[in-house]
């Protein structure tokens, strides 16, 4: 690219060939024609790609029928729910299948524990009906996080 287009879109990365272009036509009148355009695109296509800012990456996710369930435990925080009046302390025991979105959600009294994840876990697979390859959960752990990912034999 010229001096002159190299300097506007290092200034302003975001702007498009064709206003650069049409930037062009009004600076120098009559030196532009419509023949450049394309060439104009592809040299700034060239140097969003090389010299630009860097682009976000993403990676989409395709998720398996019966390949994946997440667990974890939650706090509603904008809820009180209360018993007689009495506040009533609880957690959330939360399943979701990864493909479906089929969820299953059981009230947890007492916390985080083994015995809730086991008894929630348990009491979701029989629900869904679905028998999974892998299972996923978090067990938080202070002050670190444990990734567990069991394979389940039948």
């Amino acid at each position: 690219m010229g001096q002159r287009t190299s300097s506007a879109i290092t200034k302003q990365p975001q702007l498009q060939a064709i206003t650069l272009f049409e930037y062009l036509q009004q600076k120098y009148p009559g030196k532009y024609g419509q023949s450049i355009v394309r060439t104009l695109q592809r040299r700034v296509q060239q140097w969003k790609a090389t010299s630009g800012p860097a682009q976000s990456v993403m990676f989409e996710l395709e998720h398996q029928p019966g390949v994946m369930g997440l667990s974890d435990f939650t706090k509603l925080k904008q809820v009180q729910v209360t018993i007689g009046g009495q506040p009533f302390e609880h957690l959330l025991y939360h399943y979701r299948l990864a493909y479906s979105g089929w969820q299953y959600v059981q009230v947890i009294q007492g916390g985080e524990s083994f015995v809730a994840l086991a008894e929630g876990l348990q009491n979701a697979l029989a629900a869904s009906g679905v028998v999974h390859k892998n299972i996923a959960a978090i067990v938080l752990v202070p002050p670190t996080v444990t990734w567990v990912n069991a394979p389940m034999k039948i």
